[in-house]
């Protein structure tokens, strides 16, 4: 488990994320995780600075929010 604060807030409002590795199967040292997930919070193609949470998170929340509305 690690906390990460992969972007500057505005005014304050920025807070840790959370990560837990549940398996590691590419056998990374604990350094490199850290640099992976700090490297993927900045990929986020709508924002022009770092994002909180990982850009896959971000893409899926997307996705999960306009299935919900065609949901009938």
């Amino acid at each position: 488990n690690f906390f990460l604060q992969s972007h500057a807030g505005l005014k304050g409002t920025s807070c840790l994320t959370r990560y837990i590795v549940l398996k590691d199967e590419i056998n990374c040292n604990f350094n490199d995780l850290q640099n992976i997930a700090n490297s993927v919070c900045s990929r986020f193609q709508r924002a022009t600075r770092s994002v909180q949470i990982a850009t896959p998170t971000y893409y899926a929340n997307i996705v999960a929010t306009r299935a919900k509305k065609w949901d009938m």
